[in-house]
């Protein structure tokens, strides 16, 4: 009785193991799309991409990539987006002598007056008032 009894406890105590480690390959298939989708950011944010461009390019469906997200960073992928576009327009803005129209250009906006419109939601200042801060 008492050896089918620990082989029980054993078998569960396996059970509970392989569990356990599936459960650890997830986030890791997590990670492992989110650092995906971060490179593909990096390299085509320019081209103002909707999600599901970057879902599709990355062999996963938009609502896994929201939900692998969701359990690594802290921002949805349209945030990241924005916030790389964000950090490109700041640099621009601040080292270079183009001027708004053309940094907006430069990070893939087709027009200038949504662009102002973009940054300033994002930065509470204009991309003018945000490069003369800068330059004081």
């Amino acid at each position: 009785m008492d050896a089918a009894l620990l082989t029980i406890l054993v078998e569960a105590l396996r059970a509970l193991g392989a569990m356990q480690g599936g459960a650890r390959s997830v986030p890791d298939h997590h990670h492992s799309l989110v650092a995906r989708l971060r490179a593909r950011i990096d390299e085509r944010f320019r081209l103002r991409e909707p999600i599901a461009d970057y879902a599709d390019a990355l062999g996963t469906s938009e609502s896994r990539l929201c939900v692998a997200r969701a359990r690594i960073a802290p921002l949805s992928p349209a945030a990241m987006l924005d916030q790389h576009a964000m950090l490109d327009a700041k640099r621009a803005l601040l080292y270079t002598n183009l001027s708004v129209a053309e940094v907006g250009y430069s990070i893939g906006f087709s027009d200038p007056a949504y662009f102002t419109r973009f940054f300033t939601r994002h930065a509470d200042v204009s991309p003018r008032a945000y490069r003369q801060m800068g330059n004081s």
